[in-house]
C-alpha cells in the first residue's frame, strides 16, 4: 500500500477513493472521499480528448458531456470526420451510463455537429460548417448583449463602446 504523509495527514490513493487519516493527540480521523472529477483522455493516432465529469455541480452529466465536446468541435480540436468514443467506451471509462452518453450524442447529432454510421461509430459532422457558424454567431451575440448591458451600467454612450470595439478590433488586426 502506498501513503503519503503531507502537513499531519496520511493520504492513500486508490482507483476512485481518496483516504484521509489525520493524526492528533487524543483521536483519529479517518476520510474517504470518492473522487469526483475524471477525465478521459483519448491517445489514438496521437490524438487527445478531454472529457470531465463533476458529480456535485448539479448539472446533468449528460449536458456537461455535450458542452465539452461541442466546444471542442466548435474550436477545432475535433476536426471534421474524426471519430468519437464509442459510447459504450466512453460511459465505462467515465463510470457513468450508456443512457446518460447516448443522450449526450443524441443531441450533437440533433444540431448538426455530429453524425452516427451504424456499425461504424460517431463522427464530427463534414457538413457543419454552417451550422458552427452559426453557433457561433450566436455565441458571439451573447457576448455583445452582455456588453451592452453592463456599458450602459456603468453609463458608456454607444460611440464610446464603438470606439472601444474599433480599437480593440485594430489591435487584433495590426
Amino acid at each position: 500500500m502506498n501513503f503519503t504523509y503531507y502537513k499531519g495527514f496520511i493520504f492513500r490513493f486508490s482507483k476512485d477513493k481518496v483516504f484521509f487519516i489525520y493524526i492528533a493527540k487524543s483521536y483519529v480521523i479517518i476520510y474517504s472521499v470518492h473522487i469526483i472529477h475524471i477525465q478521459y483522455k483519448r491517445l489514438e493516432k496521437g490524438d487527445r480528448m478531454n472529457l470531465s465529469v463533476s458529480f456535485t455541480t448539479g448539472e446533468p452529466i449528460y449536458l456537461q458531456l455535450r458542452e465539452q465536446i461541442k466546444n471542442q468541435i466548435l474550436s477545432g480540436a475535433l476536426p471534421e470526420g474524426e471519430l468519437l468514443p464509442s459510447i459504450r467506451n466512453l460511459a465505462l471509462t467515465l463510470k457513468i451510463s450508456v443512457i446518460t452518453t447516448k443522450r449526450a450524442y443524441d443531441e450533437l447529432e440533433q444540431e448538426g455537429l455530429v453524425a452516427s454510421v451504424s456499425g461504424k461509430g460517431t463522427y464530427v459532422s463534414g457538413s457543419n460548417k454552417e451550422s458552427i457558424r452559426e453557433i457561433k454567431y450566436r455565441q458571439l451575440e451573447d457576448r455583445i448583449k452582455a456588453i451592452v448591458v453592463e456599458s450602459r451600467n456603468i453609463g458608456l454612450k454607444p460611440q464610446e463602446v464603438v470606439q472601444l470595439f474599433n480599437l480593440f478590433y485594430g489591435e487584433e488586426n495590426a
